[in-house]
């Protein structure tokens, strides 16, 4: 029974290293997978494992018009829980989304709080404002959510020092300086 038992682990161990390898040749056969996984790929913390789920998983991510409709669609917007003035719980994930997303996110956040300058910085704050670990998670699951978003879309790999280059509006007393002026 025991060798039994074995022999089955290993022919299943067998099978899913010939599916990773098939999933590999599928992405090396296909430009657009190709790209995306190496955009992926280029953020501190994510690892091959993750790119090919996030592939699967996410194959239309460039399809949603912005970063907060991926995030409702994958089920990590906070949830908040109000009664009119007398009930306020704490917020939570929704989880209301695709949950295999979610999971994927979670171990990829907890490597890039440890190696992604980044997202460790982001975590620092957040805990320097009183932020519980779990919280802390859940906001760069956010956060890395929003950087594949933003690479798929530009196209572009991620930099650890990218700068926008969208103008920062203007102090509201500085449109007025000008009409008045």
């Amino acid at each position: 029974m025991h060798r039994s038992i074995e022999q089955h682990i290993e022919y299943l161990d067998n099978e899913i290293e010939t599916l990773e390898t098939e999933i590999l040749e599928l992405i090396q056969r296909y430009p657009k997978l190709r790209r995306h996984s190496d955009l992926f790929t280029s953020i501190i913390g994510v690892g091959q494992t993750a790119a090919v789920t996030f592939l699967g998983e996410l194959s239309a991510a460039s399809n949603f018009a912005s970063s907060r409709k991926l995030e409702v669609f994958c089920g990590i917007t906070p949830r908040l829980f109000e009664s009119g003035s007398s009930v306020r719980g704490r917020p939570r994930i929704s989880k209301v989304g695709n949950a295999r997303t979610r999971k994927a996110l979670y171990m990829p956040a907890v490597c890039a709080l440890r190696t992604n300058p980044v997202l460790r910085d982001f975590a620092d704050r957040l805990r320097a404002a009183g932020k519980p670990g779990k919280v802390v998670v859940g906001a760069v699951m956010r956060k890395l959510l929003r950087i594949m978003f933003a690479v798929v879309k530009t196209g572009r790999h991620f930099e650890i020092d990218f700068k926008s280059r969208r103008p920062l509006p203007a102090p509201a007393g500085a449109l007025t300086a000008i009409v008045t002026g």
